[in-house]
């Protein structure tokens, strides 16, 4: 009866094993699919529209502009009027100081990958690269780790950009 025993609680063991094996691969898998997934759209007409993670936009927020690597970092630009981007900003405790100079920011298209040898075409895609805002906010913090968040308002083309960096 013993031997019994042991062999019936080696099997279960084995077989709970085996269960948690299956169940880490299955886990780890969906993770990596995850992380790879690259989310992007172009000119959205209204954050009803979304995808949920990004719903901490104004609500007059149109043809909003994304790019998302999970984890990493998410671009995103908008239409708005002047009004809304500052009681958003002030809302969301964002200090902003009017723009001297110039600004920079990264659009949605920087993450996506330049998939041509044509150098016309790769002039092309480095110029959707970078908003060059002359007249307008802007507000940048960053962390500890590298990441942070950068945000510029152009009065001009009445757009927000925002570069988010999770790192």
């Amino acid at each position: 009866m013993k031997k019994r025993s042991m062999v019936i609680l080696a099997g279960t063991v084995i077989c709970a094993a085996c269960l948690i094996i299956a169940f880490t691969v299955f886990t780890f898998r969906k993770f990596v699919i995850a992380l790879k997934t690259f989310e992007t759209a172009e000119n959205v007409p209204s954050v009803k529209e979304l995808p949920h993670w990004l719903c901490d936009l104004p609500a007059s927020a149109r043809n909003i502009s994304y790019s998302k690597r999970p984890l990493l970092e998410t671009i995103y630009e908008y239409e708005l009027n002047e009004d809304d981007f500052l009681k958003w900003a002030q809302a969301n405790k964002f200090k902003l100081s009017k723009i001297i100079g110039v600004a920079e920011i990264r659009r949605f298209h920087a993450l996506r990958a330049c998939d041509t040898g044509d150098p016309n075409a790769v002039s092309t895609y480095e110029s959707k690269r970078q908003a060059v805002v002359y007249h307008g906010y802007e507000y940048h913090t960053e962390q500890d780790n590298g990441g942070g968040l950068d945000l510029v308002y152009d009065l001009y083309n009445r757009k927000a950009y925002i570069d988010y960096r999770f790192r």
